[in-house]
């Protein structure tokens, strides 16, 4: 008994030392990365740039931010109160701190912490797991049609292919959902993340059979693409550039799905790189790109954190309580 005992802890600390060591590499790469990335835009001109920035725009961009981060806490209110009530407060809140997880966990695994956390509001960790990934399939639906369309415009020879693309797209959502909804899925995400969350396939088909809310979330999932469009637009704006919505769109859309490629730690490094590279395929300047990078990076960072640790005093000044909806 006690040898069984000692080889599970053996084998706990060997798991732990592995993902230690992922994590480590996957943060030396997103590191590597930035690195290449600034040194070949040039640092003294992102320096310069930054310094020539017009802070007016600082204001709309954050009122921005904080818009598409509600977008996001809503989206995922929505496909949760599937299974019970929760409060905008409350979804607000997990959803910041899970978004906050996500920075420092490989492969967004982090903003799954999401289904953790809603098991203080009586849903079941794996309904709120099932809540994630729904949501995620939606976002990866409606960024992939943008960055179809993006793909059809940069290079219009392969037009029938951002087409092809778009329906692969649907085709691939679907296909996940069912296979979020498999019983023999189930079994391997129970595997890897516990008995905890038994039922979650379950969970995913309620959730898939309710298509008001998918609908819902879809539709939100699409102006928080564009509004997140805007809020580059703006920083743009600040630094004396500009680019067209369209082509911002398809930006946004393409350095997201790139951020979750599992290379890199929650996709530092890579997103930056995609978002910079394309917009100079558009005409932006590459210093321009690079602050405006560097400086969202930034702001969503911060601005994720002070919301996350001032929680508790926002939420006597503004008088909110679970029970408040």
């Amino acid at each position: 008994m006690e040898q069984g005992k000692g080889s599970g802890v053996l084998q706990h600390k060997i798991n732990w030392h592995s993902q230690a060591l992922q994590t480590a590499i996957k943060a030396a790469v997103s590191i590597a990365a930035l690195w290449l990335l600034f040194s070949w835009v040039g640092m003294g001109k992102i320096s310069e740039s930054l310094a020539g920035f017009d802070a007016f725009f600082i204001l709309p961009a954050l009122l921005l931010l904080a818009v598409i981060l509600a977008i996001n806490a809503v989206n995922l209110k929505i496909l949760t109160e599937c299974f019970g009530k929760i409060s905008m407060a409350d979804a607000f809140w997990y959803s910041l701190s899970a978004r906050a997880a996500g920075f420092v966990m490989p492969g967004k695994i982090g903003e799954f912490s999401y289904g953790a956390m809603m098991s203080k509001q009586g849903v079941s960790i794996a309904e709120g797991m099932a809540v994630v990934a729904v949501d995620k399939a939606m976002t990866f639906l409606a960024l992939s049609i943008a960055g179809s369309f993006g793909i059809a415009s940069l290079f219009p020879a392969q037009a029938t292919l951002a087409i092809g693309a778009i329906a692969v797209a649907w085709v691939a959502v679907a296909a996940g959902i069912m296979a979020l909804g498999n019983k023999g899925f189930t079994a391997l995400v129970e595997r890897f993340f516990g008995k905890g969350v038994a039922g979650f396939s379950l969970a995913v088909k309620k959730i898939s059979g309710n298509r008001l809310a998918l609908a819902k979330n879809f539709a939100l999932t699409v102006i928080r693409m564009l509004l997140q469009a805007v809020f580059f637009l703006a920083l743009f704006a600040g630094f004396g550039s500009a680019m067209g919505f369209a082509e911002m769109v398809f930006v946004v859309a393409v350095s997201i799905v790139i951020s979750h490629l599992p290379f890199t730690l929650s996709g530092l490094g890579a997103r930056e790189g995609a978002f910079v590279y394309l917009c100079t395929l558009y005409g932006a300047p590459a210093a321009a790109a690079g602050s405006v990078a560097l400086l969202s990076l930034a702001m969503d960072c911060i601005f994720t954190a002070v919301a996350v640790i001032a929680k508790p005093a926002i939420q006597n000044i503004l008088g909110w309580t679970k029970a408040k909806n």
